[in-house]
Protein backbone atom coordinates (compact mmCIF):
# COMPACT_ATOMS: atom_id res chain seq x y z
CA UNK A 1 0.00 0.00 0.00
CA UNK A 2 1.59 3.41 -1.06
CA UNK A 3 1.63 6.08 1.48
CA UNK A 4 0.43 9.49 0.77
CA UNK A 5 4.55 10.66 0.61
CA UNK A 6 4.98 7.98 -2.13
CA UNK A 7 1.98 8.91 -4.36
CA UNK A 8 2.96 12.25 -4.39
CA UNK A 9 6.61 11.38 -5.73
CA UNK A 10 5.44 9.04 -8.03
CA UNK A 11 6.16 10.13 -11.47
CA UNK A 12 2.88 12.29 -13.32
CA UNK A 13 1.36 11.48 -16.19
CA UNK A 14 1.86 14.29 -19.05
CA UNK A 15 -1.09 15.62 -18.65
CA UNK A 16 -0.51 16.39 -14.97
CA UNK A 17 2.98 18.43 -16.11
CA UNK A 18 1.31 20.49 -18.63
CA UNK A 19 -1.02 21.40 -16.03
CA UNK A 20 1.59 22.35 -13.61
CA UNK A 21 3.80 24.22 -16.20
CA UNK A 22 0.66 26.12 -17.21
CA UNK A 23 0.21 29.79 -16.05
CA UNK A 24 -3.41 29.75 -15.07
CA UNK A 25 -3.12 26.96 -12.30
CA UNK A 26 -1.21 28.30 -9.44
CA UNK A 27 0.05 26.39 -6.08
CA UNK A 28 -3.12 26.63 -4.37
CA UNK A 29 -5.47 24.74 -7.22
CA UNK A 30 -2.39 22.38 -7.15
CA UNK A 31 -1.88 21.72 -3.52
CA UNK A 32 -6.38 21.11 -3.80
CA UNK A 33 -5.55 18.14 -6.65
CA UNK A 34 -3.12 16.54 -4.84
CA UNK A 35 -4.95 16.37 -1.75
CA UNK A 36 -7.84 15.29 -3.74
CA UNK A 37 -5.55 12.22 -5.47
CA UNK A 38 -3.99 11.13 -1.89
CA UNK A 39 -7.80 11.16 -0.49
CA UNK A 40 -8.41 9.13 -3.45
CA UNK A 41 -5.57 7.11 -3.27
CA UNK A 42 -6.55 6.66 0.77
CA UNK A 43 -10.04 5.66 -0.36
CA UNK A 44 -8.66 3.10 -2.77
CA UNK A 45 -6.75 2.03 -0.05
CA UNK A 46 -9.16 1.75 2.65
CA UNK A 47 -11.54 -0.50 0.29
CA UNK A 48 -8.70 -2.94 -0.54
CA UNK A 49 -8.17 -2.72 3.18
CA UNK A 50 -11.83 -3.90 4.04
CA UNK A 51 -11.89 -6.08 0.82
CA UNK A 52 -8.91 -8.18 2.55
CA UNK A 53 -10.69 -8.15 6.10
CA UNK A 54 -14.19 -9.49 4.32
CA UNK A 55 -12.37 -12.27 2.46
CA UNK A 56 -10.03 -13.16 5.64
CA UNK A 57 -13.18 -13.26 7.08
CA UNK A 58 -14.92 -15.25 4.21
CA UNK A 59 -11.99 -18.00 4.02
CA UNK A 60 -12.43 -18.50 8.05
CA UNK A 61 -16.02 -18.97 7.95
CA UNK A 62 -15.53 -21.43 4.65
CA UNK A 63 -12.77 -23.09 6.73
CA UNK A 64 -15.38 -23.57 9.51
CA UNK A 65 -18.09 -25.09 6.99
CA UNK A 66 -15.17 -27.73 5.77
CA UNK A 67 -14.06 -28.78 9.07
CA UNK A 68 -18.45 -28.62 10.55
CA UNK A 69 -18.66 -30.99 7.35
CA UNK A 70 -15.72 -33.16 7.84
CA UNK A 71 -17.40 -33.97 11.34
CA UNK A 72 -20.45 -34.68 10.16
CA UNK A 73 -18.84 -37.25 7.42
CA UNK A 74 -17.16 -39.04 10.12
CA UNK A 75 -20.06 -39.17 12.45
CA UNK A 76 -22.44 -40.83 9.65
CA UNK A 77 -19.88 -43.24 8.94
CA UNK A 78 -20.07 -43.79 13.09
CA UNK A 79 -23.13 -44.38 13.60
CA UNK A 80 -23.57 -46.58 9.71
CA UNK A 81 -20.99 -48.58 11.29
CA UNK A 82 -23.26 -48.82 14.31
CA UNK A 83 -26.44 -49.86 12.31
CA UNK A 84 -24.38 -52.21 10.51
CA UNK A 85 -23.82 -55.01 13.44
CA UNK A 86 -27.41 -54.02 14.48
CA UNK A 87 -29.18 -55.30 10.70
CA UNK A 88 -26.61 -58.29 11.01
CA UNK A 89 -28.64 -59.52 14.32
CA UNK A 90 -32.14 -58.45 13.52
CA UNK A 91 -31.50 -60.91 10.17
CA UNK A 92 -30.57 -63.62 12.44
CA UNK A 93 -33.41 -62.80 15.07
CA UNK A 94 -35.96 -62.91 11.84
CA UNK A 95 -34.43 -66.11 10.17
CA UNK A 96 -34.65 -67.68 13.98
CA UNK A 97 -38.05 -66.75 14.11
CA UNK A 98 -39.21 -68.07 11.01
CA UNK A 99 -37.57 -71.04 11.71
CA UNK A 100 -39.28 -71.57 14.91
CA UNK A 101 -42.72 -70.20 13.24
CA UNK A 102 -42.12 -73.16 10.64
CA UNK A 103 -41.83 -75.73 13.11
CA UNK A 104 -44.82 -74.30 14.81
CA UNK A 105 -47.12 -74.31 12.03
CA UNK A 106 -47.39 -77.74 11.85
CA UNK A 107 -47.71 -78.02 15.82
CA UNK A 108 -50.58 -75.32 15.90
CA UNK A 109 -52.43 -77.43 13.48
CA UNK A 110 -52.04 -80.91 14.87
CA UNK A 111 -53.43 -79.52 18.27
CA UNK A 112 -56.33 -78.02 16.55
CA UNK A 113 -57.51 -81.75 15.20
CA UNK A 114 -56.16 -83.26 19.03
CA UNK A 115 -58.68 -80.87 20.66
CA UNK A 116 -61.67 -81.10 17.81
CA UNK A 117 -61.24 -84.75 18.80
CA UNK A 118 -60.99 -84.60 21.83
CA UNK A 119 -64.77 -82.56 21.90
CA UNK A 120 -66.24 -85.29 20.19
CA UNK A 121 -64.95 -87.82 21.89
CA UNK A 122 -66.16 -85.86 25.41
CA UNK A 123 -69.26 -85.19 24.19
CA UNK A 124 -69.83 -89.00 22.92
CA UNK A 125 -68.65 -90.05 26.35
CA UNK A 126 -71.24 -87.75 27.95
CA UNK A 127 -74.08 -89.03 25.43
CA UNK A 128 -73.40 -92.80 26.44
CA UNK A 129 -73.21 -92.12 30.58
CA UNK A 130 -76.72 -90.55 29.81
CA UNK A 131 -77.99 -93.94 27.95
CA UNK A 132 -76.31 -96.90 29.45
CA UNK A 133 -73.76 -99.15 29.25
CA UNK A 134 -75.15 -100.40 25.80
CA UNK A 135 -74.85 -97.48 24.29
CA UNK A 136 -71.23 -97.05 26.27
CA UNK A 137 -69.98 -99.52 23.90
CA UNK A 138 -71.94 -98.28 21.22
CA UNK A 139 -70.10 -95.13 21.53
CA UNK A 140 -66.64 -96.86 22.10
CA UNK A 141 -66.92 -98.57 18.75
CA UNK A 142 -68.26 -95.26 17.47
CA UNK A 143 -64.98 -93.26 19.22
CA UNK A 144 -62.65 -95.81 17.49
CA UNK A 145 -63.84 -95.57 14.02
CA UNK A 146 -63.87 -91.32 14.86
CA UNK A 147 -60.07 -91.64 15.76
CA UNK A 148 -59.33 -94.24 12.86
CA UNK A 149 -61.26 -91.66 10.40
CA UNK A 150 -59.68 -88.45 11.38
CA UNK A 151 -56.11 -88.96 11.67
Amino acid sequence: MATTRQILEQPQSPFIQRIKSSPMIDDKEEELSRSALAMFKAKEDEIERRKMEVKDRVQTKLGLAEEATRRLAEIREELEALTDPMRKEISAIRKRVDAINRELKPLGQSCQRKFFRYENVFSLLLKARTFGCQSLMNSAKALKFLYANTR
